[in-house]
């Protein structure tokens, strides 16, 4: 673990998580000068390892929104009046 601010150099490999979604990333070349980020992009692969784990995630994710199994996100209007008729119980 590092501070994001740390400088990085060819050959580094960064572990980038968004969410529950994480990017393992080497950096190939570094500019000498700001670029855009599509041309930033360019600068960076990522590993084939953690393109077929998120592949895989997304595709595990996708069945259970298809088979119905909840993800454990914000009930819905129906959901949160049952909640408050069961409390007031």
């Amino acid at each position: 673990t590092v501070k994001p601010g740390r400088n990085v150099k060819p050959g580094d490999q960064l572990l980038v998580q968004r969410g529950d979604v994480r990017y393992l990333i080497k950096v190939e070349d570094i500019g000498d000068r700001r670029v855009s980020a599509e041309l930033a992009g360019k600068r960076f692969v990522e590993d084939p390892a953690s393109i077929a784990s998120r592949a895989a995630a997304a595709d595990k994710r996708r069945l259970e929104r298809e088979a119905g199994i909840d993800s454990g996100g914000r009930p819905d209007k129906r959901q949160r009046r049952q909640i408050i008729n069961f409390t007031r119980r």
